[in-house]
């Protein structure tokens, strides 16, 4: 018999596996694994949810970051007349690799 413990530690990939395997057959522990399923996703969900909000903060934060460097010490804005030649030396700014897309 399986038991939640063991089913929660297993990856959902895993347990959708498991899942068709015992509804053949064993139908009295479907809601264990139902259960450890369930849990499963929503510790997913929080963790990806967790994941997404802090990198949403640190690209904003980048972003200021990068803008201020630009605004303060880029010596280009000075030198380019033209918004072209701006241009083409902001896309070669190694400020950009920071740039999460």
């Amino acid at each position: 018999m399986l038991k939640r413990k063991d089913l929660i530690m297993k990856k959902p990939e895993q347990l959708a596996e498991i899942l068709t395997e015992y509804s053949k057959d064993k139908k009295g522990e479907i809601a264990d694994l139902t259960y450890a399923a369930a849990i499963q996703i929503r510790v997913l969900n929080e963790r990806n949810n967790e994941k997404t909000d802090k990198l949403i903060k640190l690209d904003s934060e980048m972003d200021e970051i990068r803008e201020s460097i630009c605004d303060n010490y880029c010596r280009y804005p000075g030198e380019c007349f033209d918004e072209d030649d701006l241009s083409d030396k902001c896309v070669e700014c190694p400020l950009n690799k920071l740039k999460v897309e």
